[in-house]
């Protein structure tokens, strides 16, 4: 599945669009990048297993 996912993303990139993944907060900007994305996927996102 990783790799299905990593062929997706490097589609997305070749192509010039933004790849909508989560990157690690650990990463220089990764907290506020994944902030963004979930402000952009705000309503579709659901945590906790409900």
């Amino acid at each position: 599945m990783q790799t299905v996912v990593a062929e997706a993303v490097a589609l997305l990139l070749a192509e010039g669009h933004d790849a909508p993944v989560y990157v690690s907060a650990d990463l220089p900007g990764g907290h506020e990048r994944n902030a963004l994305l979930e402000a952009r996927c705000t309503g579709r996102l659901h945590r906790g297993g409900h």
